[in-house]
């Protein structure tokens, strides 16, 4: 018996978004984690952070320096997922059955599926 694993390669976080400046206009503190620290800002106090490290909760007391409201800035983020990870492929598994994988290999049904429901999936995954 041949058993074939394939590599999964990472990416991190870091890679994907950039650091951006705020600043803390509310009252209060705001307990900023970071790799594993915790970083107290204070009121009026400016500090580099990632937008996803900021909670939703605190983005009403935080604004960003270079003049963009957090809407703004969410949609850029959303703006620059690749392309790539939303194409979809139908791969046969065997005997009849189907897998729906996206392109990073990742399989998107619990269960092999026939090729009707597999290509029902499909379309309900892209849409279309």
């Amino acid at each position: 018996m041949l058993l074939i694993l394939n590599k999964m390669e990472r990416t991190k976080k870091s890679e994907e978004s950039t650091d951006r400046r705020f600043i803390k206009t509310g009252g209060g503190v705001f307990h900023l984690r970071r790799n594993g620290k915790v970083h107290i800002i204070k009121q009026g106090q400016r500090f580099t952070a990632k937008l996803e490290e900021i909670p939703e909760a605190f983005r009403d007391t935080i604004e960003p320096v270079d003049g963009k409201a957090f809407t703004q800035l969410e949609e850029e983020a959303e703006a620059s997922i690749d392309v790539a990870q939303l194409d979809y492929v139908i791969e046969s598994r065997g005997g009849g059955y189907y897998d729906v994988k996206d392109a990073n290999g990742k399989v998107m049904n619990e269960k092999a599926l026939r090729k009707e429901a597999a290509e029902n999936l499909l379309r309900s995954l892209t849409g279309k």
